[in-house]
């Protein structure tokens, strides 16, 4: 686990994950993230935390692995979406992972945020930029009340520009996140997210 970088300490590709607000799940879905990329690279990437410590503390098998990919960096920014998050933008290389309560408030601040990208960088922002809908962070039922606000988003911004996660009561548990008891719907956010950051990665990549 390294300190808060700045841009340019990091040498390659930087996944950016960033909460709308507090408390949205943002170090619980970079661990997620962090767990899919470990088993896809040939090295794990790089972990930069923005609390010092919680984001190890979710990982499935901890931080300590055998081989990083020093060309691949994974920043959980906590809860600064619409600053550091969308400034993140600027840098080409940069993707970013806007993490939501999925709830129509919440599916608001992400329409707010594509909406500011698209202004500032366009469609090459827009696409640099996922919306993670966590329903973790929401009372039951909220995913399902949040659906047309998410189909809305789909329209607007593209079919890949939101990944669901359902609530799940193995995601609320404290400490390292329990990948055997994760409901079958989490499995499949998961495996969502995976596939779409692992498209923008392998797109970004190529166009170094």
């Amino acid at each position: 686990m390294s300190d808060f970088p700045s841009r340019r300490e990091i040498r390659g590709v930087r996944i950016v994950l960033a909460g709308t607000a507090g408390g949205t799940g943002t170090t619980t879905i970079a661990a997620l993230v962090f767990e899919s990329l470990r088993h896809s690279l040939e090295g794990a990437p790089v972990l930069y935390d923005h609390s010092g410590g919680d984001l190890g503390v979710r990982l499935t098998n901890g931080d300590d692995v055998a081989d990083l990919d020093d060309s691949l960096a994974l920043h959980d920014l906590g809860p600064h979406a619409f600053t550091g998050g969308i400034d993140s933008l600027e840098a080409p290389h940069d993707l970013v992972v806007a993490v939501t309560p999925a709830t129509p408030s919440g599916l608001t601040s992400a329409a707010d945020l594509l909406t500011a990208a698209a202004a500032r960088f366009g469609a090459a922002g827009t696409s640099r930029l996922l919306v993670v809908a966590n329903g973790a962070q929401g009372p039951a039922g909220s995913t399902r009340a949040a659906s047309r606000s998410v189909a809305e988003l789909r329209d607007r911004f593209g079919q890949g520009s939101v990944v669901v996660f359902p609530r799940d009561e193995a995601l609320a548990i404290g400490g390292r996140i329990p990948l055997t008891r994760l409901a079958l719907a989490t499995r499949r956010g998961q495996a969502a997210l995976a596939q779409r950051t692992g498209e923008l990665l392998a797109m970004h990549r190529r166009a170094r």
